[in-house]
């Protein structure tokens, strides 16, 4: 790009990020906008329609634009032959803000959807075509028309004056929210107008960032829990201009605007001037959102210059907040109600989801003429710091005819606000109308991840029932091994700087780390690496690649971030990792990083639960399924595999990983009244030495060292039972573990 002299990237693909505007590939992109001048575009994912489902890098990086999808009428007539006239709107899966931090997430609205070229293996000239993918190259190529009239005009233009005359002039669609749209539809001859009047103006070349004073330095203000939106909030934001390395003293002691600052809702209110200097200034924000109606709510703090003002905002601080609604019974567990659709229409509802909750129970009922389709996305989604959406979505295509109805079950965090979006699919003609039900349900662990060992083999459970009377029936299986290897060796190289370079002259080096193992028979089988694992933009180290050879050097695989299976042939294998960056210090800490590899078990592999600590050592008295009051709580107990029922290829310090559930399962009469996916549990594998026995040549366990002993001190005569040692009875019945 730098060598080329771009002025312009666009980026149409992304994935979900736990950590919002951080990571060395978002430092490296942010650089390439900051130090070189280069506008980066780029696709804000298709994820939606639930709120904070923007994607990284473009939704989630404050370098970058991020663009929304958006479909016109005329693109319904020309590209989807549709048969009524609609209002444009955006595309139901458009990605939605805010980030995780309360940035907006999206910055502009383009066009989503195009008859684009595809490559000949498909047998045609021509496809179409949409997604973020299409709206980012959209809105770059309009970028590339206003630039090319700013450089014919010898206008001086930046990454961040054209943001924010594209934000500034951009236009509302009515039938989109801010979520979806941003500021609006971009709208590129008002932008080069704006960028022509106020090329001169103080600071109109430099970003004007605003950030919370607390919070990590947050982008904005995202008030999503129960407990954040019940009262006011008092915050504090700094706003500072930043300027570029190199910049001269002279221009800085120079700089000085005079900002008036408004808020764009009165739950929102703050003081109403700032001077701000090189060094930046402060002010505090109260808001308010306890008197809101449930649902979710936006607002702007912006900054104007006091003596231009029809410049626009010159920095904009986002504040969300999402009110949950009041629950249809008492307890707080039940939450209902109707809602009529038109086409493309998004009804939200956010839900405190109580403690106690495990797993909540969805039923949706059309209320549709009888016979007439219609089709929905339901996206339910729940707010997790350091974690991507993906982690607690439950995201579905249903399509139900009037009278229909549809159930389903999905896992909730209690204590958590839970948005249940529901949205008519944008192409789904005619008006609709859904009855829906929502009730938490709890069967609640004492411990959550249950793990067992030689050292623990039998692990106690203390279940309780907060919400409702529950049917208890526990089931534990094991379906994957796993097994954990060292890198066999660990080379740093530098990579050829003809092409593997960074800006000023910064080397790229290579840690290329080697693992080893062997494949007992043909199979599946999904290699791990759990320091770096999905993390891409937010990963310290940007990408990774491998690839898996066979014993004549025949690559097989190759994968990155995302961990999936591979089938390989019996025989012995060579998996090499790579990964890059300037630093060799920080390559030098992932000399040792561990691979796992987890292969699926041919058969699962059942743990006994039991009703005693007693039961679990003898292998009896298994636990009954019974009913479990409201309030009440049992106790119960896990054990460890027999020994007979491991597989054959499991080792000392393996890992045997599977789910335990509680509840009882659904059929086809009944629906599942437990949590979907259940708890996780895994069995750390004891070491199995053997030794030949001198007589049969059959391998026997070896004893160790202090019980050899007791046997050689114990008389060769039998003891009477009524005179056996309690030590001796308890010995002769311990069960092999």
């Amino acid at each position: 790009v730098i060598e080329n002299h771009c002025d312009l990237i666009n980026m149409s693909y992304g994935e979900p990020m736990s950590t919002p505007n951080r990571g060395r590939l978002v430092e490296l992109f942010s650089e390439l906008v900051d130090k070189h001048g280069v506008i980066f575009v780029a696709s804000a994912g298709n994820a939606g329609p639930a709120l904070s489902t923007v994607g990284a890098p473009g939704g989630t990086t404050s370098a970058l634009l991020a663009v929304g999808a958006y479909v016109s009428p005329e693109m319904m007539a020309t590209e989807y032959t549709l048969r009524k006239q609609l209002p444009g709107m955006p595309y139901t899966w458009t990605s939605r803000g805010p980030t995780f931090d309360g940035d907006l997430g999206v910055d502009i609205f383009a066009p989503g959807g195009a008859i684009a070229p595809v490559p000949g293996w498909t047998l045609q000239g021509s496809m179409r075509m949409n997604g973020t993918s299409m709206a980012s190259p959209n809105a770059c190529g309009s970028v590339a028309l206003l630039l090319s009239g700013m450089k014919a005009n010898g206008t001086p233009y930046s990454p961040y004056s054209v943001r924010r005359a594209l934000k500034n002039t951009a236009r509302r669609i009515d039938t989109a929210d801010v979520f979806a749209q941003g500021p609006g539809l971009v709208q590129i001859d008002r932008a080069f107008d704006h960028l022509t009047a106020h090329a001169a103006a103080v600071g109109e070349l430099l970003p004007i960032e605003a950030r919370l004073a607390r919070r990590s330095a947050a982008r904005g203000l995202y008030l999503r829990e129960r407990h954040e939106v019940d009262r006011p909030t008092e915050t504090s934001v700094r706003v500072r201009p930043v300027f570029p390395e190199g910049a001269d003293n002279r221009s800085k002691v120079g700089f000085q605007l005079r900002l008036a600052i408004q808020s764009t809702a009165d739950w929102v209110t703050t003081g109403r001037f700032l001077l701000l200097t090189q060094g930046g200034g402060s002010f505090s924000v109260h808001v308010d959102p306890s008197e809101l109606p449930p649902g979710a709510h936006y607002a702007e703090v912006c900054g104007y210059d006091a003596d231009a003002p029809d410049r626009g905002p010159l920095f904009r601080f986002p504040i969300t907040v999402t009110k949950p609604e009041k629950s249809a019974s008492d307890d707080g567990v039940r939450f209902a109600g109707k809602t009529a659709f038109q086409p493309g229409q998004v009804e939200r509802h956010f839900v405190a989801v109580p403690a106690g909750a495990t797993w909540a129970t969805l039923k949706l009922r059309s209320l549709t003429t009888a016979g007439e389709r219609r089709t929905f996305i339901v996206h339910t989604l729940q707010a997790v710091s350091g974690r991507s959406y993906r982690s607690t979505e439950n995201r579905r295509y249903v399509t139900m005819r009037g009278g229909e109805e549809n159930v389903h079950t999905l896992p909730v965090l209690a204590g958590r606000t839970l948005e249940v979006c529901m949205a008519q699919y944008w192409s789904s003609l005619g008006a609709s109308e859904l009855e829906y039900e929502l009730t938490f349900h709890g069967i609640v662990p004492d411990d959550s991840s249950l793990t067992l060992s030689a050292a623990e083999p039998n692990v106690n459970v203390n279940l309780a029932t907060p919400l409702h009377r529950q049917q208890i029936a526990p089931a534990a299986k094991l379906t994957t091994h796993r097994t954990t290897l060292r890198p066999t060796s660990a080379v740093i190289r530098p990579l050829a700087p003809s092409r593997d370079a960074l800006p000023n002259g910064r080397h790229l080096y290579v840690l290329e780390l080697t693992y080893n193992f062997s494949q007992a028979k043909a199979g599946t089988v999904t290699p791990r690496f759990p320091m770096n694992d999905d993390l891409l933009y937010d990963s310290q180290f940007g990408t990774q690649l491998w690839s898996i050879f066979d014993a004549s050097k025949a690559r097989i695989a190759t994968d990155d971030i995302f961990p999936g299976s591979v089938k390989l042939r019996q025989g012995k294998h060579v998996l090499k990792l790579q990964l890059r960056h300037d630093d060799i210090m920080k390559l030098e800490t992932m000399k040792k990083a561990p691979l796992t590899l987890d292969r699926p078990l041919s058969n699962s592999v059942s743990l006994g639960v039991y009703s005693s600590r007693a039961a679990a050592v003898s292998r009896g008295g298994r636990f009954p399924s019974s009913l479990l009051e409201r309030g009440e709580r049992v106790s119960l107990w896990i054990g460890v595999p027999a020994a007979v029922s491991l597989p054959a290829a499991a080792s000392g310090g393996d890992i045997l990983l599977g789910t335990v559930t509680y509840g009882t399962a659904g059929d086809g009469r009944r629906q599942s009244d437990r949590r979907p996916g259940g708890f996780p549990v895994q069995y750390v594998v004891p070491n199995r030495s053997v030794t030949k026995s001198r007589d049969s040549g059959t391998d026997s366990p070896t004893l160790p060292p202090a019980a050899h002993a007791f046997r050689s001190a114990t008389p060769k005569r039998p003891v009477p039972p009524h005179h056996a040692s309690p030590t001796q009875r308890h010995l002769d019945h311990h069960p092999t573990q």
